[in-house]
């Protein structure tokens, strides 16, 4: 009688922050030494928010081992995150491509990856797009 191996089916293999760097690198198209670099072009500086509020949505890594990855304080590694998160609040279309990515990835993307709205935030939103956001806010919490 022969003895089967049976394998189970393993899940792939968690991004770790180089997967996660290359894979915003090559969709902004930079190379990934332009984006850990230290330049503080916009163009640099917007994908490298990108790639560390996807780091951080992973939940494996916490700020300081986010920073010396990408050369970076842990306070930075902490405002790149919100300032992503406010542009995802004001429905900025950058904001818009970081969620894109992070649903690509299958990342966890829910309200609480967004944060509360700080005061920067709602000062930001002016006229139609505060009372749109305010009413989504209020709709989200009476559906929790």
């Amino acid at each position: 009688m022969r003895d089967w191996l049976i394998l189970p089916v393993s899940a792939p293999a968690p991004l770790d922050m180089p997967d996660i760097a290359g894979i915003v690198a090559t969709r902004f198209h930079l190379k990934r030494p332009q984006l850990l670099g230290e330049w503080r072009y916009r163009k640099f500086a917007w994908p490298r928010h990108i790639a560390i509020w996807l780091c951080t949505l992973t939940g494996r890594w916490s700020t300081p081992q986010i920073g010396r990855y990408f050369a970076r304080d842990h306070t930075s590694i902490i405002y790149a995150r919100d300032h992503v998160r406010r542009a995802i609040a004001v429905g900025d279309a950058l904001g818009a491509s970081a969620i894109a990515l992070a649903r690509e990835l299958d990342l966890p993307v829910n309200s609480e990856s967004f944060g509360v709205p700080d005061r920067t935030t709602l000062n930001a939103l002016r006229g139609r797009r505060r009372r749109q956001y305010l009413r989504d806010a209020s709709a989200m919490e009476g559906s929790v």
